[in-house]
């Protein structure tokens, strides 16, 4: 492949036109704050500028890189490392006919909102069901006949293992919503996609072992009480078909309404167990009006999530749709939160086998199997509005004209007193 002169945006892959022409534009923006001559930049004579407007000109584009570049940088990414999850145990006590759905966690960056298993107790609600959601060292296949998922992996993620599906009901999904404060109800991290750009959020996923119909992905504009709407990479195991799907996730433990999917191709481009696919969705919101575009990345090295993306599986999706009118009954909300997910249409009966210790975490029986890390997003409380924008710009030209008159006077001020030191020696010289 034919390389240019610019390393560091070969290292985008070509595909990625808007990540390739935001680092080409901070490149241009430090070429001219150096008074580079640069044609590659399209700045040409910004060295031979007055110096007042080679000032004004500086002075505004340092604020505005000063305020972009970061406002990129403060993009969050979580890898589930210890403290950034609290693995305290969530509980569902009570009885089959008055169940209490008791979230324990207290610290941490996520709050769960689906965490047990539906058929136990022989009911359908969850009664006395194991937590299915932890952080822990990715999933890999135990290598077994039949294949399950442990935990034993190199990669700190938030693993999810339900089992116990069924009670009548085909599947389950399992929710985890961003939360800095997972123990206060009344506070919530809302995200807004109305802002200039929308909303991006990303995470990497992992099918282990790879042979069951699961979904993973990521979720965003959700509210308790109403909808959210998540991208999955869909695994449909065996010889199902894979696809990308955008879903919407009701506020119960179910498998959600599909409203757009897209065919990942032949078996050649579809999703394989123990390996992680990299998922993209941006959604901006216009009134009660929402567009996303969604897409799912290879690894080009599959078993490492921290390698660089390789090709795009399957097609962009790409859908618009209504906030008040989503395809169900209920509503999409914008600010809304954001977070992870897994779903299955499958049943795993087998409970935990606690008898060789099994926990929740890694029950040691057939599971849904499925592992997120690197889950990535514009943190909302650092990234700054335009109108600020503008006014540290404003701010640095001026505070750029005050130090070019500042040094101007010193100059006078210099030449001045050169002058006068200069005078007895002329008049010694005339005399």
């Amino acid at each position: 492949m034919q390389r240019s002169h610019e390393p560091e945006l070969d290292a985008i892959p070509a595909g990625r036109v808007e990540d390739r022409q935001h680092a080409r534009g901070i490149k241009m923006i430090t070429a001219i704050l150096h008074g580079k001559r640069s044609t590659s930049y399209g700045v040409t004579h910004v060295a031979h500028m007055p110096t007042i407007r080679r000032t004004l000109c500086r002075g505004l584009l340092a604020a505005l890189l000063a305020v972009a570049g970061p406002g990129l940088a403060q993009a969050l990414t979580f890898t589930f490392a210890p403290g950034q999850y609290d693995n305290t145990v969530n509980t569902v006590t009570g009885t089959n006919a008055s169940p209490s759905y008791n979230n324990n966690q207290t610290t941490g960056n996520f709050r769960d909102v689906f965490w047990w298993g539906k058929a136990y107790n022989g009911g359908i609600v969850g009664v006395g069901s194991p937590d299915f959601i932890n952080s822990n060292k990715n999933l890999i296949s135990n290598g077994g006949s039949p294949a399950r998922a442990i935990v034993g992996g190199n990669y700190d993620a938030l693993n999810f293992t339900g089992l116990r599906l069924g009670g009548g009901l085909a599947g389950a999904s399992f929710l985890s919503i961003y939360d800095q404060t997972p123990n206060v109800n009344a506070t919530k991290n809302l995200f807004d996609a109305s802002v200039p750009g929308g909303l991006t959020i990303s995470a990497d996923v992992l099918f282990s072992p790879g042979t069951h119909t699961a979904s993973a992905g990521i979720v965003t504009l959700y509210s308790g009480g109403q909808n959210g709407l998540a991208l999955l990479a869909k695994n449909g195991g065996g010889n199902n078909p894979d696809v990308s799907q955008l879903d919407l996730v009701f506020q119960t433990n179910g498998t959600g309404t599909v409203i757009q999917s897209t065919s990942v191709g032949s078996s050649g481009t579809q999703f394989t167990g123990e390996k992680w696919y990299r998922i993209e969705m941006n959604v901006s919101v216009s009134g009660d009006a929402f567009t996303v575009t969604g897409k799912i990345f290879d690894h080009l090295t599959p078993s490492d999530p921290t390698s660089a993306l390789g090709n795009m599986i399957g097609n962009v999706i790409n859908y618009n749709g209504s906030l008040s009118s989503p395809g169900n009954a209920l509503d999409l909300t914008n600010p809304g939160e954001i977070g992870l997910m897994a779903m299955t249409t499958e049943n795993f009966n087998d409970g935990v086998n606690t008898g060789q210790g099994g926990t929740g975490a890694n029950p040691l029986v057939d599971n849904i199997g499925v592992s997120i890390t690197n889950f990535q997003f514009d943190d909302p409380v650092h990234t700054p509005e335009p109108a600020t924008w503008m006014l540290a710009a404003v701010g640095a030209a001026v505070l750029g004209v005050v130090a070019l008159r500042k040094r101007r006077a010193n100059r006078r001020t210099t030449r001045q007193a050169t002058k006068r030191s200069d005078e007895p020696l002329g008049h010694f010289l005339r005399g």
